[in-house]
């Protein structure tokens, strides 16, 4: 007779291999199976999307999908239109297209796959996901608006994109701030990436704000929103790097797992920790936080030097984070200790 649901039943030979590297996410093979139990009981619809961390994402990436054809189809008419000279290529044109970009499809997907990685990464098992529906939601309704009223020129167009853009954004936040209130282990450098990119983003939409209401000439309009274009970009940047250092150092462990490496030079069971110098993420960190503020500040001051030098920082942050996380299980496979034979691999589970 199968046992029932709930019974107890031994665990995986996997999971228990992998004990160590579970408690290094503070997570054990208990908690994965009770969490398991209950991702498999059916879930209601709300608002169109799955109650379920896994709806976020998913709704949300299908929209990106959308947004990033729409990008791609700017840009060939922009390039097209350098040989034909259909209309003139004035700079809000061009910003409507960076919005697009940013906002519809890069935006959307970040704020959607957080969805899933915040809970992973930062051990955050917030009781509902509301505000990460509403961020995807509003996102979504609010950037066509934003996009058609700068490529026309219409406020009337744009002002109401841009609220809701606004509040999408500021649910994504909220979400964040709840991941944080729930998490389950000290802060760390993902945190940092993560707070540091959220104060970029708030930067952008002060920018944005500025550049809508305030009297001003047209060129001082357009590099406020060229500073904003710059901030929303580091606020991506920032998020991506920082959970770079997470996923990375993530898929590698399974795939020095798979080949058998068990084990540091000293005899310590393998973590994830172990894959990249923390030393050099601290420092793309410090890299980056640099240098998306020099550029903002070039921008508006007008100083292509200052620029430049956020510029050769950008390009800095970029080299050391990928050094680090490309050497660090490269190193570790040179160094390591084999596994015995008869230790169990990492299992690959299935959705």
């Amino acid at each position: 007779m199968a046992p029932a649901r709930g019974a107890a039943e031994p665990h995986p030979p996997s999971l228990e291999a992998n004990r160590a590297a579970l408690e290094e996410l503070g997570v054990t093979p208990e908690e994965l199976r009770e969490q398991a139990t209950e991702r498999s009981e059916p879930r209601a619809f709300v608002a169109g999307y799955v109650e379920t961390p896994d709806g976020v994402p998913i709704a949300g990436l299908r929209l990106a999908i959308g947004f990033l054809a729409a990008t791609v189809a700017f840009g060939v008419v922009y390039a097209a239109n350098r040989q034909t000279g259909w209309f003139p290529l004035f700079p809000h044109r061009v910003l409507a297209h960076a919005h697009l970009g940013l906002l519809g499809w890069l935006g959307i997907t970040y704020v959607s796959v957080a969805e899933k990685l915040w809970p992973m990464f930062l051990l955050a098992h917030r009781p509902t996901a509301r505000a990460g529906r509403w961020a995807v939601t509003l996102l979504a309704a609010g950037v066509p608006f934003v996009a058609l009223g700068l490529l026309l020129g219409a406020p009337a167009l744009a002002w109401p994109g841009g609220v809701s853009a606004g509040a999408g954004l500021a649910c994504h936040l909220a979400s964040l701030a709840g991941a944080i209130r729930h998490r389950r282990r000290p802060l760390e450098l993902l945190h940092a990436f993560l707070l540091t990119s959220s104060g970029l983003l708030v930067a952008g939409a002060a920018l944005a704000v500025i550049a809508a209401l305030a009297p001003i000439e047209p060129v001082t309009r357009a590099r406020l929103v060229t500073a904003e274009v710059v901030a929303l970009t580091g606020w991506l940047a920032l998020a991506i790097v920082g959970h770079a250092h997470k996923i990375v150092p993530f898929i590698a462990y399974t795939t020095l797992r798979a080949r058998g490496i068990a084990s540091t030079a000293e005899g310590r069971p393998l973590l994830f920790a172990d894959l990249f110098d923390h030393r050099l993420a601290r420092l793309t960190y410090a890299c980056a936080t640099i240098a998306f503020p020099t550029v903002i500040v070039g921008v508006l001051v007008a100083s292509p030097t200052t620029v430049a030098w956020g510029a050769v920082a950008i390009a800095v942050t970029g080299a050391v984070a990928t050094y680090n996380l490309a050497s660090g299980p490269h190193r570790v496979r040179r160094t390591a200790a084999p596994a015995p034979t008869n230790t169990p691999h990492l299992a690959r589970t299935t959705a």
